[in-house]
């Protein structure tokens, strides 16, 4: 017995509010990769170079899997439109 049920309505709504959610997040990863990528430098001691390499490998990490992220997103965008 199924307790599913599915109406135009609601996939129309679902397939906006998917559109909204990677809009969002294409904006938050825009402003996040100028500030993550572009650090200033800190002091020139080598405690402050090891923490601003800590600080980018992170920011490569999350633009790597941001980006995964978006890839895995855009089909399903597209998808539950039609």
């Amino acid at each position: 017995m199924s307790f599913l049920s599915v109406t135009p309505d609601a996939v129309t709504s679902a397939a906006g509010h998917i559109g909204v959610i990677g809009s969002a997040l294409s904006t938050a990863d825009a402003a996040a990769a100028t500030v993550t990528s572009g650090m200033p430098g800190m002091a020139g001691d080598d405690v402050s170079a090891a923490v601003r390499s800590v600080f980018a490998t992170y920011a490569r990490w999350y633009q790597a899997a941001s980006a995964h992220a978006a890839a895995f997103h855009a089909p399903d965008g597209a998808n539950v439109g039609q």
